[in-house]
């Protein structure tokens, strides 16, 4: 019962247990689901236990049961077979999950809910950061990975924090294609009554995840499909995976103008030439060059490549007291993580009726080999 009524169908009628045999009213439940449209996979599970063999975790066999056909569903229509393959599973949470991969060692995760992007592995080097401690719950944010923020980024506006598109569990796939050259993984996003009540605009999102060979691509394009001129901001929340931030460092930020949030949101230039993390670092580096370099100070520099409708870089790292007031966040993982993230943030992007806006990172890795560095 507890878990009919948690996918949607409603409480049959119950007769008296002190007038009506046991068996009397396991027939009439399962009558009276089966009315109501019970899912084939369930009506097993409830046969038996109208036998009296009650399963050791009944609910539990259901709602796998639910999972094993919806991904036989998902894969049977989206997934593509082979080393360069789409392949749909449960993850963590249970959520469901597409995993991109493009010959050896190079796959990328990500969950349908959030359009999130929680794992990228190129050549075998985990390059993106996730906490060991993310929440994978319907209704919060994942951290770690690539989040997408839209229509808000951070607080500047009345939306919950970074907007919803990452914490929506109402995005479609549209599309896959895997061959030698490219594996992606299309997912959409349109106005619902929830994102009307908080946001009036219709739209229509659409978000690309590319794996290649040597890169990871997301793409992301928005319409205004309503009749009234659209505003927002909206970031590529990149984590970037490293064996200790004390080492890494951040090329291409020199002579930039940037906002500091730690310190009242007052401007400042950058005047290093190489950016080192030694503090809590929330900060705005306006109209920054399309690459940035992130040398991890170890064995790998990663590159990112960010289109021109993406003006800013967001560099982020919490350090010690901030993370410990994040339960999601770990009260270590600062030490292993920098955010460096395409954004239009300081100025608001408005988007015409019918017209649409466009906006894309690159990622890629390459691993240091003593004086050499091999891409991959």
């Amino acid at each position: 019962l507890q878990f009919l009524y948690f996918i949607g169908h409603s409480p049959p009628r119950f007769p008296h247990p002190l007038f009506t045999p046991a068996n009397k009213i396991m027939q009439d439940l399962i009558d009276e689901f089966k009315k109501s449209g019970i899912p084939s996979v369930v009506d097993g599970v409830l046969e038996d236990v109208f036998k009296g063999k009650v399963p050791k975790e009944p609910v539990g066999d259901m709602f796998r049961a639910m999972g094993n056909r919806m991904l036989q569903g998902l894969n049977g229509k989206w997934g593509k077979e082979g080393n360069e393959g789409v392949k749909f599973s449960l993850g963590e949470g249970g959520l469901v999950k597409a995993t991109l991969s493009h010959g050896e060692g190079n796959t990328a995760d990500v969950y349908l809910y959030g359009a999130h992007v929680a794992r990228w592995s190129v050549g075998g080097h985990e390059a993106l950061w996730m906490s060991p401690d993310a929440d994978f719950e319907i209704g919060k944010p994942i951290r770690g990975g690539v989040p997408l923020c839209w229509p808000q980024f951070a607080l500047q506006g009345d939306l919950p924090l970074h907007g919803f598109l990452r914490t929506s569990s109402d995005w479609q796939i549209t599309d896959t294609e895997a061959n030698e050259n490219n594996v992606c993984l299309t997912l959409t996003h349109t106005q619902t009554a929830a994102t009307m009540a908080v946001y009036a605009h219709q739209f229509m999102a659409t978000y690309t995840i590319h794996l290649k060979p040597h890169t990871l691509t997301t793409s992301f394009k928005v319409k205004n499909t309503g009749t009234a001129d659209m505003k927002f901001t909206t970031c590529m929340h990149t984590y970037i995976k490293l064996p200790h931030v004390s080492k890494a460092k951040v090329h291409g930020l020199q002579g930039l103008t940037y906002i500091d949030k730690v310190i009242d949101n007052k401007e400042f230039t950058e005047s290093n030439e190489a950016f080192a993390v030694t503090g809590e670092t929330d900060r705005i580096y306006t109209e920054a060059p399309e690459e940035l370099i992130i040398d991890n100070g170890v064995d790998a520099t990663i590159t990112v490549h960010k289109s021109p409708s993406l003006p800013d870089a967001v560099v982020f790292n919490p350090w010690v007291a901030r993370a410990k007031t994040m339960p999601d966040f770990n009260n270590y993982g600062w030490r292993n993580m920098i955010c460096v993230e395409p954004a239009a943030a300081k100025e608001v992007v408005t988007l015409g009726k019918g017209k649409t806006w466009y906006g894309s990172q690159t990622l890629s890795v390459a691993m240091k080999c003593d004086e050499e560095q091999t891409e991959f």
